[in-house]
């Protein structure tokens, strides 16, 4: 079922939230689901607006004018015309067999975002021997494996098995010399809030400074951060409000605790929920950093397909190459960034559908998280060896792990794609370098592409 909207004056915006706030000129979509019975929309000034509504669903959807008792109830294969001056609701009926509702409301100032960005460019590679051995970001050329520092940083799922302050800044600096010695510079992710909790921000970025100019690999290091989460306790997380001067503040206080390590990339840590306008907004904040030195390239984090656009357009607007690159999770238990939008289909609000491909059409690099299955996996939520024989059966031939094999996967899959894995010890951190000596067969890669979950 889904549910489109037109201005009637060309002059304002419907704008659907979780909470029945206004965001202002933009385009807004989303998913009523029978967890959430309802969802408000709030005007942002007094003015008339007409949705048309379809309903494809086999019990239909009601819909009701915010300050209304009626709802109005649309059924299989109908269609109504509302014209709504205060707001909105909509709700599935409980006996319905519909599990969800999409709904959309498009406005002339926002239709452009949804578009592909015109100017198509390709993520540079270097090859050797034929495998591809570094991706460009920016100016640099990096190792296409990453070194994830969560674990370094955070208690759980088990405080005992994190690294003691000396081992950590090993495995920083021995993960940077490999990656040295491979030709390129180390890529490592970080986040101010990679800590144990709320009185220990920045302890990974500072660990990192101190570890990379120890032993004199500043250079050989291409360190990406990210700020936008709060810690209120050792295993809890949320975003915070996100906005410019939040930003910035988060930005300096980065570069602040990486020093004299610069800040090569640096990406809003959860993006989902930030309206287009506010992140319009942060990327010139951004932009004005970058032009002052504290910040080299800008990415964003747990985005959208539509965040993703039209970040990457505002920037090129801004006189930058758009967006360096995109940070969503992406493995074999969760597909869904690289499953292709539907023929016809625009790039959601919600959702991150197609993530991959809009990356790929747009020379932005995808840095993956949770390819080796995440904080599931080392909770033992999540086997790779039991879940994907497969994978193992493959990794036998090549003797490596299968670890080490689905990275070689994903790399092979998508040259412009950087999986991120995190590491408490030194060995396991160079032994994922090793996917980048695994060649693949065709039949193989076809066999790896059939695997469901």
């Amino acid at each position: 079922m889904t549910v489109t909207g037109k201005l009637v004056d060309g002059e304002h915006t419907v704008v659907v939230t979780n909470d029945p706030v206004t965001l202002g000129r933009t385009k807004e979509s989303g998913i009523v689901d029978k967890n959430v019975s309802r969802k408000h929309a709030v005007l942002k000034k007094s003015a008339a607006y007409t949705i048309c509504v379809e309903c494809l669903g086999a019990n239909g959807v009601s819909v009701r004018q915010s300050g209304k008792e009626e709802w109005i109830t649309i059924k299989k294969g109908a269609t109504l015309d509302v014209n709504i001056k205060k707001g909105f609701m909509l709700a599935l009926p409980a006996a319905s067999n519909v599990n969800h509702v999409i709904y959309q409301f498009e406005s002339e100032v926002s239709e452009e975002v949804l578009q592909p960005s015109p100017k198509r460019r390709k993520v540079e590679s270097s090859h050797v021997d034929g495998k591809t051995k570094t991706i460009k970001i920016g100016t640099r050329n990096i190792i296409p494996i990453g070194l994830g520092t969560l674990p370094l940083g955070v208690d759980y799922p088990d405080p005992n098995k994190k690294p003691s302050r000396e081992n950590a800044m090993k495995i920083i600096s021995e993960f940077t010399r490999e990656a040295s010695r491979m030709g390129g510079c180390a890529f490592i992710d970080t986040a101010d809030t990679y800590c144990a909790g709320p009185k220990d921000y920045h302890l990974v970025e500072s660990m990192m400074g101190e570890a990379l100019k120890a032993s004199d690999m500043v250079t050989k290091c291409c360190v990406a951060t990210k700020g936008g989460m709060v810690r209120p306790s050792s295993t809890a997380w949320f975003p915070k409000k996100v906005t410019p001067d939040a930003v910035e503040t988060w930005v300096r206080d980065s570069a602040k605790a990486l020093k004299p390590q610069p800040i090569f990339l640096y990406q809003l840590h959860h993006c989902e929920g930030v309206p287009l306008p506010t992140l319009g907004a942060v990327m010139e904040r951004l932009v004005s950093l970058k032009k002052e030195g504290l910040l080299e390239n800008i990415g964003l984090c747990n985005a959208t397909a539509e965040q993703i656009i039209y970040c990457h357009k505002k920037l090129i607007s801004l006189g930058l190459p758009g967006l360096a690159s995109v940070q969503n999770e992406f493995s074999l238990w969760k597909k869904t960034a690289g499953n292709p939008l539907p023929e016809g289909r625009k790039p959601g609000k919600t959702s991150k559908l197609g993530t991959v491909q809009i990356c790929q059409d747009n020379g932005i690099v995808f840095i993956a998280y949770g390819v080796l299955g995440g904080l599931a996996s080392r909770k033992q939520a999540r086997s790779l060896a039991k879940e994907f024989p497969l994978v193992t059966k493959i990794a036998e031939k090549y003797n490596v792990s299968p670890q080490v094999l689905l990275l070689a996967y994903f790399r092979a899959k998508y040259p412009f794609l950087v999986p991120i894995c995190g590491s408490r010890s030194v060995p396991h951190a160079l032994d994922n370098l090793k996917a980048l000596s695994v060649s693949l067969t065709k039949a193989e890669m076809s066999q790896l592409d059939k695997i469901k979950k």
